[in-house]
């Protein structure tokens, strides 16, 4: 049985929305627009994944698991007191054991959320 993934993924801009901004130079005010982005998260194997992102215009994808103690995000992300390293990867497996029961319901699908 091929792996079972989390990948979260970024799109390009699909939208616009208007917004005000300020020269910091002139300190005028002008209006602009901001594209808007779409992300959500994906669940299935390397290959739905891959067909599923095909037709779409994708930005970013992060692989969504767990740390390892010592690794890149460890000194960073887990020294604010805010969460630990093992909070984390609790959050983790429990998104892990949800997402692959949705899997199991929906036939083996791909989920999207």
């Amino acid at each position: 049985m091929e792996e079972l993934i989390i990948q979260d993924v970024q799109l390009y801009e699909l939208g616009t929305v208007g917004v005000a901004r300020m020269d910091t130079a002139t300190s005028e005010q002008y209006s602009d627009i901001d594209f808007v982005k779409k992300s959500f998260r994906l669940y299935g194997t390397k290959q739905q994944i891959k067909d599923y992102l095909e037709p779409l215009p994708v930005d970013e994808i992060w692989d969504y698991s767990e740390e390892k103690a010592g690794g890149y995000w460890d000194g960073i992300i887990f020294n604010n007191g805010k969460q630990t390293l093992k909070q984390y990867n609790q959050r983790v497996s429990d998104t892990y054991q949800t997402f692959h029961k949705w899997y199991l319901m929906n036939d083996k699908k791909i989920v999207v959320r």
